[in-house]
C-alpha cells in the first residue's frame, strides 16, 4: 500500500524537480542574454551621439568657415552709429535663417560669448550661455567643442565653433539639435532594447524622450533617476540596476550623459523572460516533463490494475 502512494508521489516529485531546474536555467539565459543585449545597446547609445554630434558640426563648421559669412559677421558686430551704438543684430539673424540647414537653433555669440543673434528658439538666459563650459572652451583655445546642455526639460546636442579671422577670434557660431525620438529608437531598432532619455528639470526628472518605453516605465524611471548618485559618480558606460516594474522589479541599466545645464541619463531596459530559441526550449521542455510524468503515473496505475492477485 505504501509503495502504491510513494511511487506517484516521487514521480510528482521528481518532474517537480525537473520543471524547477529547466525554470532556473530559463532565468539564467534570460538573464545572460538580457545584459549582453544592454551591452551592445549602451555601445550603440555612445555611437549615436557621437554620430549626431559628428553631423551637427559638420553643418555647422560649413558655415563656421565660410569667410563670407564670418566678415559679414565681424562687420555686423561692430558698433554702428545708425543703430544708436548698437551691433546689427537683425542683419545677422537673417543670414542665419537663410543659411542655418540641419538643425534647430543657430546662435552667433561675440569674442566674450555674449549671444549676439539668434535663429530658432532657445529661452536659456545669456549670462548661462557665456559661462557654459563649451562656450568658453571654443573661444579659449579658438577649437571647435561639442557636447549636450539639459534645458527646459530637453536634451540638445551643441556644437560650438569659434569665428576666425586672421587667426584672432572673432566670436562663435552655435549650433543645436534638440535630441528627439529618433535617439532612443535608434537604440532599440539595433538592439531591442528599449531605451529613453531623461533629465532634470524642476523639483525632479522628467520624460526627455519616451520612444518605445512600456508604460509603467514612464514613472518609475524619472523617479528612479532622483536616487542615483551624480552622474560624475557613475562608471562612463553606466551601470546595471533594477527598475520597478508593474509586478516585479525589471532588470536595466543606467548611462550618464555629460551635459551641462543640468543631468541627463539614457535608461535601457531589459528583460527577465528569455526569448527567441530559448524560450522555445524552455516551452518543449515543460511539454516533455509533463508529457514523462503522465506516461509514468499511467503506468504506475496501470502496472498496478494487472499486478497477479
Amino acid at each position: 500500500m505504501i509503495t502504491r502512494i510513494v511511487r506517484p508521489l516521487l514521480i510528482v516529485l521528481l518532474a517537480a524537480g525537473a520543471a524547477y531546474a529547466v525554470h532556473w536555467q530559463a532565468a539564467q539565459t534570460a538573464q545572460a542574454q538580457s545584459m549582453e543585449r544592454m551591452q551592445r545597446a549602451v555601445t550603440v547609445a555612445h555611437d549615436a551621439q557621437a554620430a549626431a554630434l559628428q553631423v551637427l558640426s559638420l553643418h555647422a563648421e560649413a558655415l563656421a568657415q565660410d569667410p563670407a559669412f564670418v566678415d559679414y559677421v565681424v562687420q555686423s558686430l561692430q558698433p554702428n552709429a545708425a543703430l544708436g551704438g548698437g551691433i546689427d543684430r537683425a542683419s545677422i539673424s537673417d543670414l542665419l535663417n537663410a543659411r542655418r540647414h540641419g538643425y534647430d537653433v543657430a546662435m552667433v555669440l561675440d569674442a566674450q560669448g555674449m549671444p549676439a543673434a539668434l535663429d530658432g528658439v532657445l529661452l536659456k538666459d545669456k549670462a548661462s550661455i557665456q559661462r557654459d563650459p563649451l562656450v568658453t572652451t571654443a573661444l579659449a583655445s579658438g577649437k571647435p567643442s561639442q557636447g549636450a546642455w539639459v534645458f527646459d526639460g530637453k536634451l540638445l546636442w551643441v556644437s560650438v565653433h569659434p569665428l576666425l579671422r586672421g587667426g584672432i577670434v572673432q566670436g562663435a557660431l552655435v549650433a543645436v539639435q534638440t535630441v528627439g525620438e529618433s535617439y532612443p529608437a535608434l537604440v532599440a531598432r539595433h538592439t531591442g532594447v528599449p531605451a529613453a532619455v531623461v533629465v532634470s528639470g524642476g523639483a525632479g526628472f522628467v520624460m526627455a524622450t519616451q520612444h518605445t518605453l512600456p508604460g509603467w516605465a514612464v514613472q518609475s524611471l524619472p523617479e528612479l533617476a532622483g536616487t542615483l548618485p551624480p552622474n560624475d559618480a557613475l562608471p562612463p558606460n553606466g551601470r546595471a540596476l533594477g527598475v520597478p516594474g508593474t509586478d516585479r522589479e525589471q532588470p536595466g541599466w543606467v548611462l550618464p550623459v555629460d551635459a551641462s545645464g543640468g543631468r541627463a541619463l539614457v535608461f535601457l531596459l531589459g528583460s527577465d523572460r528569455p526569448d527567441g530559441a530559448a524560450a522555445r526550449g524552455e516551452t518543449l521542455l515543460y511539454g516533455v516533463i509533463a508529457l514523462l510524468a503522465l506516461l509514468a503515473l499511467l503506468a504506475s496505475v496501470l502496472g498496478r490494475r494487472h499486478r497477479p492477485r
